[in-house]
């Protein structure tokens, strides 16, 4: 790195920030040329220096950087962009605008002075248009996912008749009948199961009666290894030593991402499917593998079975904890289990907060959609979601309800910042591979309107010009025509956000018409839009909620059949 004598102004410690930045925007453009400008966030440089200990609270550290830079003015210069600021140097140690200065350049070109009355073109926040041309878009889609899938029909099973060979029977003696073997049980319940029928048959009529019992019964002999429903002779599997295991953990790390047992027998111990006893060695390293739960986690799906360990790069928003995340969807352990077919795809529009968390609900549509759980402690699955209109795929996670806690998916949340928008028609299709889905949207000609974003920096939400090319619900968009008064509004508190009867009246003081009484009113179709900002609500929870608590009444049909309801704030719960 070249060395560039460059004098700091301020006290010391000022001094010594200011030559540690100029130090670090050094090392981000050691391979720039030496008048080219060097730019970094305000931000970035805050959560660094927050995370090297110069201070906890990060608005303190802020104050030290913008006195520390404004002090050394002739090194740094100041730039502000879509409400962000940033510091620029070069690596001759002179702000940009005086190195450029030096530098030789062809003539400006002269441009025409615009037009009486012309606007200048506002700043927009573009969404990625897919490479593929929206009709061949649309029609590819519609003729994959929208056509319902017809079964091809299955022929009939062919029975099997022995050849009977006519032979002799000697008679039964009364004590030889006595003796003969008892096949039947008879259950507390009266259900009576004859065990002389073949197996096929047996589970086939009694197999809810029979599997418990008879895993139960397997779990208590000794001799015996299970992992899911397959059972082994615990003397014939295969060993894996303490070393074996540091090996498979050290592998699964250094490739960053869950394996499966696929890929660890080939790598690592050189089996190949076709071996004879390739399922014998992928039981035992299952079986061994779950044993270890301190180091190894099961997040496979029937029909591919991966393992993670500790140590691995999370997946999933840092804004919320998974915790938090649970118990925001605490309400879709009330769903009722799919009680149709399993869906051949699934079809859904983002709410606001999904779309920046980049979460999607594990519900009951969902439930019946995805794989569920192989085993029964098990936390999460690993999935991978291919995207091939932009030809990308995404490792996300599928955490499954626990205790009082709901599931999600999460892991998505680059690609709906990058592609879609709040109230986008997602449709998501399985593959050839149990872990394996496709998401697709509807492409449409681009698309330019004022919708609401987050501003982290002031803690606001506010309205700024965003161009996509998604079909959206209009419902659903957070735009600044149906909802300008979310403008400069803050986030409610978390401790606030916990209670959905609470979320829903700060909408109700968001977008609700305030009457002479000092009461809100506010239809339906704005109320679940704006509540699914802070937490997730379904049409039905939010029903339940404004139905159960005393401050939220509902009031007449309005035009078009709307549904209204009434805030009453001062009104006791």
């Amino acid at each position: 790195m070249m060395e560039v004598e460059v004098e700091f102004r301020g006290n010391k410690k000022e001094r010594e920030l200011a030559q540690t930045i100029f130090r670090l925007m050094l090392q981000q453009g050691a391979m720039y040329a030496l008048d080219r400008p060097i730019r970094q966030s305000l931000h970035n440089l805050t959560e660094y220096f927050v995370e090297q200990g110069l201070h906890k609270d990060p608005d303190k550290v802020t104050t030290l950087i913008e006195t520390a830079v404004e002090k050394n003015d002739h090194i740094f210069a100041r730039d502000e962009r879509e409400e962000r600021v940033f510091y620029s140097t070069s690596k001759r140690g002179v702000p940009p605008p005086e190195a450029e200065a030096n530098r030789p350049r062809l003539m400006e070109r002269q441009l025409h002075e615009p037009p009486d009355g012309a606007t200048s073109k506002p700043r927009r926040r573009a969404v990625r248009r897919p490479p593929m041309a929206p009709f061949w878009v649309r029609a590819s889609i519609r003729q994959r996912h929208v056509r319902p899938k017809v079964a091809e029909p299955i022929a009939p099973p062919v029975p099997f008749s022995p050849k009977i060979e006519q032979v002799g029977v000697a008679a039964v003696t009364p004590e030889e009948e006595a003796a003969a073997p008892v096949t039947l049980l008879t259950l507390k319940d009266g259900t009576t199961i004859d065990f002389a029928k073949q197996v096929p048959s047996l589970f086939a009529e009694y197999g809810p009666q029979v599997a418990p019992r008879l895993r139960e019964a397997l779990a208590r002999d000794f001799r015996l290894e299970s992992f899911g429903d397959t059972w082994y002779l615990e003397e014939q599997l295969e060993r894996f030593s303490k070393g074996r295991l540091t090996e498979i953990r050290r592998y699964i790390l250094e490739e960053e991402l869950p394996l499966t047992d696929e890929t660890i027998l080939g790598d690592l111990f050189f089996k190949n499917p076709r071996d004879a006893d390739y399922i014998l060695w992928a039981f035992s390293l299952n079986a061994r593998l779950l044993r270890e739960k301190k180091d190894f986690e099961y997040v496979g799906v029937p029909g591919c079975n991966r393992w993670s360990v500790k140590g691995l790069p999370s997946i999933g928003t840092r804004l919320l904890k998974a915790s938090d995340i649970g118990q925001d969807y605490d309400y879709l352990l009330q769903e009722e289990d799919w009680a149709e077919e399993p869906p051949v795809q699934l079809e859904h529009f983002l709410t606001y907060y999904e779309y920046r968390h980049g979460l999607l609900p594990y519900n009951a549509i969902a439930r019946a959609f995805f794989p569920p759980a192989m085993l029964e402690d098990q936390r999460s699955a690993q999935l991978r979601f291919e995207m091939p209109q932009h030809y990308e795929a995404y490792s996300v996670e599928l955490r499954y309800p626990s205790g009082n806690r709901g599931g999600w998916l999460w892991g998505l949340e680059d690609f709906f910042h990058s592609s879609l928008v709040p109230g986008a028609f997602i449709i998501i299709s399985p593959s050839e591979e149990p872990d394996t889905f496709v998401l697709q949207y509807m492409v449409t000609d681009a698309q330019e309107r004022r919708l609401v974003v987050y501003d982290e920096r002031k803690d606001r939400y506010l309205f700024d010009e965003v161009l996509f090319y998604c079909e959206v619900e209009e419902g659903l968009l957070l735009s600044e025509e149906r909802f300008g008064s979310l403008r400069n509004t803050k986030p409610i508190p978390p401790s606030q956000r916990k209670r959905p009867a609470d979320v829903v009246a700060h909408a109700f003081s968001l977008i609700g018409q305030e009457q002479e009484d000092g009461t809100y009113l506010a239809s339906l179709d704005k109320l679940f839009p704006v509540a699914n900002i802070e937490r997730p609500f379904s049409m039905d929870f939010l029903k339940e909620t404004l139905a159960e608590v005393d401050v939220f009444e509902a009031e007449e049909e309005g035009k078009e059949g709307a549904e209204f309801y009434r805030y009453t704030p001062d009104k006791e719960e």
